[in-house]
């Protein structure tokens, strides 16, 4: 698991997380002056740099390739636009709704009628997936915590009510996050 996020000087906002076979774009023809973000690992991860000449060689070599890159290009920047589209226009409790859906699409195990996620997560790092502070996160979870929705301990969330998180959600969880899980995740 591999955070991508834009930083300032005190302050940091996660844009994406990636998972086993994910790519991840760096802009390829501007050396910005000042760096705009940051890719950091979640756990043990292997990352795999690929120069920029390389990539520009592959794709002058075959056009399949340079579909794939543009394709890629494309999803990278809907990411940006959903993300800037939740961060704009939806209410917190929203917004941490679809994180845990996207969250659960990529790393849930059901359990017991539950979706366990398969990661460890402090409030501060679902603060920053989010888009908001710590201190108001607290008061969302306490309150899906309250309407039975969500079990929450110890840096583990249990989604206890997958249906309304959904309804809470707005939206099923990004399809391209699905894999192939059993249990309400594939509902």
């Amino acid at each position: 698991m591999v955070k991508l996020a834009v930083e300032s000087t005190d302050r940091s906002l996660v844009v994406a997380l990636f998972g086993p076979g994910d790519t991840i774009l760096a802009p390829l023809y501007h050396a910005w002056s000042q760096p705009l973000y940051f890719v950091e690992a979640q756990e043990a991860s292997t990352v795999r740099l690929i120069p920029q000449q390389a990539v520009l060689d592959a794709c002058n070599a075959s056009p399949a390739f340079t579909r794939s890159v543009l394709r890629q290009f494309s999803y990278d920047e809907w990411l940006l636009m959903d993300r800037l589209h939740s961060l704009a226009f939806h209410v917190l409790a929203k917004r941490v709704a679809q994180v845990l859906l996207n969250l659960a699409a990529m790393l849930g195990q059901l359990d017991n009628n539950r979706v366990r996620l398969g990661l460890r997560l402090t409030q501060e790092e679902l603060a920053e997936l989010a888009g908001a502070r710590r201190e108001t996160l607290s008061t969302v979870l306490q309150d899906l915590r309250e309407e039975d929705i969500l079990d929450i301990r110890y840096a583990r969330i249990d989604i206890k009510n997958y249906e309304k998180l959904v309804e809470l959600a707005g939206k099923q969880p990004l399809p391209f996050l699905q894999r192939s899980v059993t249990g309400p995740i594939e509902k």
